[in-house]
């Protein structure tokens, strides 16, 4: 056998078996630099390699001008490309999005759309962005698209338009930006004309007053399906009564900023799997809830992120009270997982982060 091939042995390397090529690179797409290693080992490499690296693109300048520019060069010189990108970045200025226009996606599935980063600047920016309407409503027309992502500072009106006429075939709507009057903004309230477009994930984030947009008979979605919510505390108290339709199939729920002010009643989210809240070990109501759940409750993983701005007797006590509470509620609850996380002050975070991650079966 030897003498047949040429005194190399018998039998195909494990690194030809393109499923184990796909798992390798799987394992290694967080990291852009091991994905470029990987793209230069062999050409059965490449094409599970550059889906990766051209997963998300980025178009806006307000990360990097020499990073859109490198984009915009890579893509208009090798168009094959494009159709490894699912994600884009984009920015409401026509300056930067015309020589995005002219390209094509085909497998896109989700887009950010950023304006200027402060509120002097986006005034500045209002006409420009509104000659970017066409280009961002050809976008979120596209049958593939799934996922919509605002940041920055938008009007309502600007927001309207966008949707006229989009995808409806959108499932997630995340909203991080502040709202700004447009000059052809009006408080008539008019009806869309076209059906709404049902939600399943929806994340509003410093969003206030845009919580109060997607009510409006002229937003372009429906949330009474919601399956995941994202948003801080005050907006979703504010809003559980406009989401009480949606609230028997929520799965998952994400606050932030949880304070006392109000108590989280788990009674109305009889379809719960997935608890993830942001607060101090001072306030207790949470724990409360927790601690009495109802009947029907089928929560399996909780997460509980800590703010302990600063690291004073008075949170020690709050936070031994927090531990005790923590102790009760796993062997309360049917849960899989329990994850505490501390942001904030790094004092002793290792040491109380370490006593709280756990499994159970």
């Amino acid at each position: 056998m030897e003498a047949q091939t040429g005194g190399r042995k018998s039998g195909r390397s494990p690194f030809l078996i393109q499923e184990m090529v796909d798992s390798i690179i799987e394992c290694l797409s967080q990291s852009s630099a091991d994905l470029h290693s990987c793209a230069l080992i062999s050409k059965s490499w490449v094409a599970k390699a550059q889906s990766h690296i051209f997963w998300t693109v980025s178009f806006s300048p307000y990360e990097s001008v020499e990073k859109y520019e490198r984009c915009l060069m890579g893509l208009q010189t090798y168009p094959h490309l494009s159709r490894f990108v699912r994600h884009i970045i984009i920015s409401v200025n026509s300056r930067w999005l015309a020589p995005v226009s002219s390209m094509a996606f085909p497998s896109l599935q989700e887009i950010t759309i950023r304006s200027g980063s402060s509120r002097y600047q986006i005034v500045q920016l209002l006409p420009i962005m509104m000659e970017t309407v066409p280009t961002i409503q050809a976008y979120l027309r596209s049958p593939s698209m799934k996922r919509v992502n605002f940041n920055g500072y938008f009007s309502i009106a600007v927001l309207d338009t966008y949707f006229d006429d989009c995808s409806s075939n959108i499932t997630s709507l995340g909203l991080d930006l502040r709202h700004i009057a447009h000059p052809v903004e009006t408080t008539a309230v008019t009806t869309r004309r076209q059906p709404k477009i049902s939600l399943s994930h929806l994340a509003l984030l410093n969003s206030q007053i845009m919580s109060h947009w997607l009510l409006r008979p002229r937003c372009a979605f429906a949330v009474s399906h919601l399956r995941s919510v994202e948003t801080d505390a005050r907006t979703w108290f504010r809003l559980q009564e406009s989401l009480t339709p949606s609230l028997p199939s929520l799965v998952s729920l994400v606050l932030t900023n949880f304070a006392d002010e109000r108590y989280l009643d788990l009674g109305t989210l009889p379809a719960l799997r997935l608890l993830d809240v942001c607060t101090e070990p001072s306030h207790t109501r949470l724990m409360h809830a927790l601690l009495r759940p109802p009947a029907h409750l089928t929560l399996e993983i909780i997460t509980i992120r800590i703010d302990i701005p600063i690291y004073t007797d008075e949170y020690a006590y709050s936070f031994d009270i927090f531990t005790k509470d923590a102790e009760a509620l796993v062997a309360l609850h049917p849960i899989r997982r329990l994850d505490v996380h501390y942001i904030g002050n790094d004092y002793k975070k290792e040491s109380m982060r370490s006593f709280f991650a756990a499994d159970f079966v």
